[in-house]
Protein backbone atom coordinates (compact mmCIF):
# COMPACT_ATOMS: atom_id res chain seq x y z
CA UNK A 1 0.00 0.00 0.00
CA UNK A 2 1.01 3.90 -0.14
CA UNK A 3 2.05 4.10 3.46
CA UNK A 4 5.08 1.94 3.23
CA UNK A 5 6.46 3.84 0.90
CA UNK A 6 9.34 5.96 0.87
CA UNK A 7 10.79 4.16 3.77
CA UNK A 8 13.73 5.10 6.05
CA UNK A 9 14.06 7.67 9.05
CA UNK A 10 12.24 10.88 8.28
CA UNK A 11 14.65 13.58 7.71
CA UNK A 12 17.23 11.71 6.56
CA UNK A 13 16.13 11.79 2.40
CA UNK A 14 18.22 12.68 -0.05
CA UNK A 15 15.92 13.23 -1.82
CA UNK A 16 14.25 16.56 -2.46
CA UNK A 17 14.69 17.90 1.24
CA UNK A 18 16.95 20.57 1.79
CA UNK A 19 20.18 20.31 3.22
CA UNK A 20 21.12 22.10 6.45
CA UNK A 21 24.68 22.61 5.30
CA UNK A 22 23.30 24.21 1.84
CA UNK A 23 20.98 26.61 3.73
CA UNK A 24 23.79 27.76 5.88
CA UNK A 25 25.78 28.03 2.82
CA UNK A 26 22.77 29.87 1.09
CA UNK A 27 22.18 32.68 3.85
CA UNK A 28 26.29 33.40 4.59
CA UNK A 29 26.07 34.35 0.37
CA UNK A 30 23.27 36.44 0.80
CA UNK A 31 24.37 37.72 4.11
CA UNK A 32 27.54 38.81 2.46
CA UNK A 33 26.00 40.05 -0.68
CA UNK A 34 23.34 42.65 1.87
CA UNK A 35 26.56 43.75 3.73
CA UNK A 36 28.61 44.46 0.80
CA UNK A 37 25.77 46.37 -0.73
CA UNK A 38 25.53 47.67 2.70
CA UNK A 39 28.77 49.09 2.65
CA UNK A 40 28.78 49.97 -0.64
CA UNK A 41 25.77 52.09 -0.05
CA UNK A 42 27.21 53.20 3.24
CA UNK A 43 30.59 54.41 1.11
CA UNK A 44 28.32 56.30 -1.94
CA UNK A 45 26.16 58.22 1.03
CA UNK A 46 29.28 59.31 2.79
CA UNK A 47 30.90 60.46 -0.55
CA UNK A 48 27.50 62.42 -1.24
CA UNK A 49 27.04 63.93 1.72
CA UNK A 50 30.82 65.42 1.59
CA UNK A 51 30.28 66.91 -1.47
CA UNK A 52 27.10 68.25 -0.45
CA UNK A 53 29.23 69.45 3.05
CA UNK A 54 32.17 70.93 -0.03
CA UNK A 55 29.17 72.50 -1.61
CA UNK A 56 27.52 74.03 1.36
CA UNK A 57 31.31 75.30 2.66
CA UNK A 58 31.74 77.46 -0.34
CA UNK A 59 28.43 78.81 -0.31
CA UNK A 60 29.23 79.81 3.24
CA UNK A 61 32.29 81.32 2.62
CA UNK A 62 31.24 83.13 -0.15
CA UNK A 63 28.52 84.68 1.91
CA UNK A 64 30.93 84.91 4.40
CA UNK A 65 33.59 86.73 2.26
CA UNK A 66 30.59 89.25 1.07
CA UNK A 67 29.51 90.23 4.16
CA UNK A 68 32.60 90.29 5.66
CA UNK A 69 33.35 93.32 2.26
CA UNK A 70 30.01 94.92 3.65
CA UNK A 71 31.08 94.86 7.10
CA UNK A 72 34.60 96.29 5.92
CA UNK A 73 33.39 99.14 3.61
CA UNK A 74 30.20 100.16 6.31
CA UNK A 75 33.22 100.19 8.96
CA UNK A 76 35.56 101.93 7.00
CA UNK A 77 33.47 104.82 5.77
CA UNK A 78 32.50 105.14 9.60
CA UNK A 79 35.94 105.63 10.17
CA UNK A 80 36.63 108.25 7.60
CA UNK A 81 33.26 109.69 9.16
CA UNK A 82 34.75 109.58 12.10
CA UNK A 83 38.18 110.35 11.43
CA UNK A 84 36.78 113.59 9.89
CA UNK A 85 34.70 114.69 13.07
CA UNK A 86 37.63 114.08 15.51
CA UNK A 87 40.03 116.07 12.96
CA UNK A 88 37.47 118.23 13.08
CA UNK A 89 36.71 119.00 16.77
CA UNK A 90 40.85 118.87 17.40
CA UNK A 91 41.39 121.47 15.13
CA UNK A 92 38.57 123.17 16.82
CA UNK A 93 39.68 122.97 20.34
CA UNK A 94 43.51 123.45 19.52
CA UNK A 95 42.53 127.10 17.86
CA UNK A 96 40.23 127.50 20.90
CA UNK A 97 43.37 126.75 23.38
CA UNK A 98 45.19 129.12 21.27
CA UNK A 99 43.49 131.89 21.56
CA UNK A 100 43.16 131.51 25.10
CA UNK A 101 46.22 131.03 25.94
CA UNK A 102 47.12 134.23 23.60
CA UNK A 103 44.76 136.07 25.99
CA UNK A 104 45.80 135.23 29.19
CA UNK A 105 49.62 135.65 28.18
CA UNK A 106 48.44 139.48 27.05
CA UNK A 107 46.75 140.01 30.13
CA UNK A 108 49.65 138.60 32.04
CA UNK A 109 52.48 140.86 29.79
CA UNK A 110 50.49 144.02 30.08
CA UNK A 111 50.11 143.43 34.10
CA UNK A 112 54.04 142.50 33.73
CA UNK A 113 54.50 145.26 32.03
CA UNK A 114 52.93 147.68 33.95
CA UNK A 115 55.21 146.38 36.77
CA UNK A 116 58.82 145.78 34.85
CA UNK A 117 61.43 146.86 32.58
CA UNK A 118 61.20 145.38 29.32
CA UNK A 119 63.32 142.37 30.54
CA UNK A 120 60.77 141.16 32.26
CA UNK A 121 58.46 141.55 29.47
CA UNK A 122 61.39 139.70 27.45
CA UNK A 123 60.86 136.73 29.53
CA UNK A 124 57.27 136.43 29.40
CA UNK A 125 57.57 136.65 25.10
CA UNK A 126 60.19 133.56 25.92
CA UNK A 127 57.31 131.83 28.30
CA UNK A 128 54.63 132.15 25.90
CA UNK A 129 56.30 131.32 22.99
CA UNK A 130 57.29 128.03 25.28
CA UNK A 131 53.82 128.29 26.10
CA UNK A 132 52.71 127.63 22.27
CA UNK A 133 55.30 125.45 21.18
CA UNK A 134 54.16 122.85 24.03
CA UNK A 135 50.51 123.45 22.66
CA UNK A 136 51.65 122.54 19.36
CA UNK A 137 53.37 119.30 20.03
CA UNK A 138 50.45 118.57 22.64
CA UNK A 139 47.87 119.00 19.38
CA UNK A 140 50.45 117.18 17.10
CA UNK A 141 50.88 114.33 19.44
CA UNK A 142 46.84 113.79 19.84
CA UNK A 143 46.57 114.33 15.89
CA UNK A 144 49.45 111.74 15.82
CA UNK A 145 47.45 109.31 17.78
CA UNK A 146 44.25 109.24 16.46
CA UNK A 147 45.58 109.35 12.84
CA UNK A 148 46.97 105.73 13.95
CA UNK A 149 44.32 104.50 15.51
CA UNK A 150 41.97 104.83 12.36
CA UNK A 151 44.82 104.28 9.75
CA UNK A 152 44.96 100.65 9.43
CA UNK A 153 41.10 100.85 8.35
CA UNK A 154 41.21 103.78 5.84
CA UNK A 155 42.23 103.78 2.74
CA UNK A 156 44.75 105.68 0.84
CA UNK A 157 42.37 108.65 -0.34
CA UNK A 158 41.89 108.85 3.11
CA UNK A 159 45.19 108.96 4.08
CA UNK A 160 46.08 111.47 0.97
CA UNK A 161 43.24 113.35 2.87
CA UNK A 162 44.52 113.72 6.36
CA UNK A 163 48.37 114.17 4.83
CA UNK A 164 47.07 117.22 3.01
CA UNK A 165 46.01 118.25 6.34
CA UNK A 166 48.75 117.70 8.62
CA UNK A 167 50.83 119.73 5.96
CA UNK A 168 48.22 122.32 6.41
CA UNK A 169 48.45 122.25 9.70
CA UNK A 170 52.44 122.31 9.85
CA UNK A 171 52.27 126.12 7.90
CA UNK A 172 49.93 127.51 11.07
Amino acid sequence: GPSSMGGGIPGRSTMGGPNPADIELAVNQVREMYEAEMERLKNEMVQTTEEALAEQLREMESMHREEMERVKSEMEAKMSENLQNKIHSLTQKHAAEVEELKRNLNQESENQLNRFQSQANQQRNVEMEQAMNRLKQEHAAELARVKAEVMSSVNNSQSEELRKMNAAHQME
